[in-house]
């Protein structure tokens, strides 16, 4: 699988680039965001992230360095007293650039950028929210993107029917994120398109996160008034029938499942990039409250089977569900409810 860094090593060959200097007020910046910790293809992916909203450019010009990294064929400098000379830097977007190639290099990295997975976002039943809802929405779209540009860029993401108000909140900061409709989409021939919905008949494979090409996910939040079908109506108002309904299951049932949209996001992408397991991936994104009802769900099929659920049996739900044992008062202030708790 094609990583970011790949495809801007590419865009470095393709436009005859073996070295590239970063400017010591870029170099600063990345290495903060790395945490001191120097890769190439980290590096790589860095800048390619940050070329993307415009946060660097790119210049024509000699300069002096020493290498720092290297990935593929590519020298990665930084720009200081050495004895390497480099005709390519790298700088902040506030820098003043002698000759400004950002463009060519922007250009060229778009058209070798891998048109899949994109993460789309469909927005039609936005007026179905409280204006508390839309406020915890947007922070999740916001959240969904840091997660994207972990693995991908901008270009990996996109909006159907924004309303006025989230394209109002797209201007409030550097992205690059698309906005488009359901006929572009057709038209573009996308392959395979996976819609998440937590109430699909079917479970998410690791192989279709892999394979798929475009997953949809409803711009939803309910915490505040449930809606248990709203993503199948975003289905049947596309009239997406012939697109995949898949539930992202854990352990065998969604319960436990967080339902906000930047971990189901972050789910996706640790399946697809990292290579661990769905039910991983969940338990990586789980918070608390998750955790506590999927503890409750497991503790409630001994009420179904008559069984008796005692203290030993919760602390052992609570052992196998990652849920620490200072929740232990959570849990069993809920489970006291319940006719089958045995003190």
């Amino acid at each position: 699988m094609m990583l970011i860094s790949d495809v801007f090593q590419l865009t470095l060959e393709y436009l005859d680039v073996r070295d590239i200097a970063l400017s010591n007020r870029l170099y600063k910046v990345l290495i903060r965001e790395l945490n001191g910790y120097i890769k190439g293809h980290k590096i790589l992916h860095l800048l390619a992230k940050r070329l993307v909203i415009g946060h660097v450019r790119i210049c024509k010009e000699s300069v002096y360095g020493k290498a720092i990294g290297f990935y593929k064929g590519i020298t990665i400098g930084k720009e200081t007293r050495g004895l390497q000379q480099y005709s390519i830097v790298a700088k902040d977007f506030k820098e003043l650039c002698v000759h400004d190639v950002t463009e060519v290099f922007n250009k060229s990295f778009i058209e070798l950028y891998p048109k899949s997975p994109l993460i789309l976002f469909d927005a039609i039943l936005w007026e179905l929210h409280s204006n508390a809802e839309k406020k915890n929405a947007l922070k999740q779209l916001l959240l969904s993107l840091n997660v994207v540009r972990r693995y991908l860029t901008d270009l990996s993401m996109s909006i159907a029917s924004p309303s006025i108000e989230i394209k109002m909140f797209l201007k409030t900061f550097k992205n690059r994120i698309t906005i488009t409709n359901w006929t572009h989409i057709a038209q573009a021939k996308r392959g395979s398109i996976v819609v998440l919905d937590p109430y699909a008949d079917r479970a998410l494979t690791e192989s279709e996160v892999i394979n798929a090409d475009v997953f949809v996910l409803g711009l939803l939040v309910d915490n505040k008034f449930p809606r248990p079908f709203a993503t199948y109506a975003v289905s049947l108002l596309r009239n997406l029938e012939d697109c995949e309904r898949r539930a992202i299951v854990y352990k065998g049932h969604v319960i436990g499942v967080p339902r906000e949209i930047n971990k189901i996001v972050e789910i996706l992408m640790r399946a697809r990039f990292e290579g661990v397991s769905i039910d991983t991936a969940v338990e990586n994104a789980m918070g608390v409250d998750d955790k506590i009802n999927r503890v409750i769900y497991e503790a409630m099929k001994y009420c179904r089977a008559d069984k008796a659920i005692d203290k030993n049996a919760v602390k052992s739900l609570m052992k196998e569900f990652g849920l620490d044992e200072r929740y232990y008062g959570k849990v069993l202030f809920r489970l006291k409810r319940f006719s089958c708790w045995r003190e």
